[in-house]
């Protein structure tokens, strides 16, 4: 879970500690920033709320409004990892900003930024109409992803990439929930990718105390 989320949130560091970029639009770069907590608060939600609970607790047992125990649980933790999508979407909205925003000396870098956050960039909608970060099947026992990587290396011809060049950066998981340990470990890699989404914003964050007047927000 996340690791495609860090992967974009990665390469926000690799531009900024380059020393080959040179941020021009403060405001849409700590709005970025901002996003980024609201992708790591929805995680948090996803990890901590229905998706680690018990499935013999009582207030699952008990439920009146739902058929079975299972059904209420799988209803809520979707609705967690829906919140999480949709947190990750308008963050990486707020990433292809970054295209318009800096001042790239480097190449390779800026091929790289605009391949995959150019407005108009193939891999960006592509990205935006498969992304999901969890979804649990009605008997509770698979969580399905599928998100879509960065390329590692840029060609001359990035441009020209082709629906089927996109389609193979594509990746889709089930992973099997269908017992507590199984179900845990996935809680447990969660909050790990928590973790590295966090030193990352804290990095962010020292970059635009050093860089950054309140002015520029202003």
């Amino acid at each position: 879970m996340l690791t495609e989320i860090i992967e974009i949130a990665k390469f926000g560091k690799e531009l900024i500690d380059s020393k080959n970029a040179k941020v021009k639009g403060w405001r849409k770069f700590y709005d970025m920033y901002c996003k980024l907590d609201e992708v790591i608060n929805s995680s948090v939600l996803v990890v901590e709320h229905y998706l680690p609970v018990p499935l013999d607790s009582e207030f699952l047992v008990s439920t009146t409004r739902f058929k079975s125990p299972i059904d209420k649980w799988v209803y809520y933790t979707n609705h967690d990892f829906k919140t999480l999508d949709k947190a990750v979407k308008e963050y990486l909205e707020s990433f292809r900003e970054l295209e318009g925003i800096l001042e790239i000396y480097d190449r390779d870098l800026k091929e790289k930024l605009e391949y995959h956050f150019w407005v108009k960039s193939l891999w960006c909608k592509i990205f935006a109409q498969i992304f999901c970060s969890g979804e649990i099947s009605s008997d509770g026992k698979k969580l399905r992803k599928k998100a879509l990587r960065l390329a590692e290396h840029i060609d001359k011809s990035w441009y020209e990439r082709s629906m089927a060049d996109i389609k193979a950066l594509i990746i889709s998981e089930e992973i099997d929930i269908s017992e507590d340990e199984l179900r845990m470990h996935v809680v447990e890699m969660g909050k790990k990718n928590i973790v590295a989404l966090r030193q990352i914003k804290a990095h962010l964050g020292k970059y635009i105390k050093k860089n950054c007047r309140v002015e520029d927000l202003l």
